[in-house]
């Protein structure tokens, strides 16, 4: 079978399964050959809209980072060797916020080569606290100074609580999500005091309702503040 003939019957088999993953296929030439309806559900899209587009860098500004996408299908092309990714993006649906990313070489067995590749992902199954959260956090300091230039770590934390007390379910959580994605260690005592001494008199209310009340009226649950929009990632071998 040739390598044409063998991405054809891959991408034919892709559409088919349905294995509680996203996915997408990429050619040798990082065009998006066949995508499932999960991976357009987790990038907020239609399915189908990525085929025969190019993954740099149209997808990359919506759903994966650019710069370690390329490093991972050259890793997949030379290593032939499967690798994973802890991501933290706040711009996916609320279920794919966090997930991990795989990136696989696809392999014509009749020829032995590399012809395509599959990038696929799958929602987290254990809590935050089984990832050795510390070394996420000090491995994602350049990120959070790119993100917050200009801004102090507590004006940081406010606005991104008001968009966060919409879609967790209370204040650990926020602060396991604050820390990955501000790369600091953000702890739950820390959200409580900025909820309580920040953001109340800034609403001039006395309490977490009241506050939900009023940044509901504005906006606030469905504007993911500019300190969140980034991607992070972590390679899964390094925890």
């Amino acid at each position: 079978m040739t390598d044409e003939e063998a991405l054809d019957l891959i991408i034919k088999c892709h559409t088919m399964l349905n294995d509680n993953t996203f996915g997408v296929i990429v050619d040798l030439n990082y065009i998006v050959v066949a995508e499932d309806a999960m991976s357009a559900k987790m990038t907020n899209t239609e399915s189908g809209s990525f085929i025969g587009r190019k993954i740099f860098p149209d997808i990359s500004t919506t759903a994966w980072r650019s710069d370690i996408v390329e490093k991972n299908l050259l890793d997949c092309l030379t290593t032939r060797k499967t690798n994973k990714w802890l991501s933290l993006r706040f711009s996916r649906q609320i279920e794919y916020w966090l997930i991990i990313l795989s990136y696989a070489p696809i392999i014509n067995l009749a020829t032995n080569n590399v012809i395509a590749y599959k990038i696929s992902g799958e929602k987290i199954t254990y809590p935050l606290a089984f990832y050795k959260l510390d070394q996420i956090i000090n491995s994602s300091q350049d990120d959070l100074q790119t993100r917050s230039k200009g801004k102090k770590l507590h004006a940081l934390i406010g606005e991104a609580i008001l968009f966060l007390i919409f879609h967790c379910e209370n204040y650990q959580q926020i602060a396991n999500l604050l820390s990955l994605s501000l790369g600091k260690n953000i702890t739950k005592s820390m959200v409580s005091k900025v909820i309580s001494r920040t953001l109340y008199p800034q609403f001039n209310v006395v309490n977490l309702e009241s506050l939900k009340s009023k940044a509901h009226k504005s906006g606030y649950h469905k504007q993911v503040p500019a300190s969140l929009l980034g991607e992070f990632m972590f390679p899964l071998d390094k925890l």
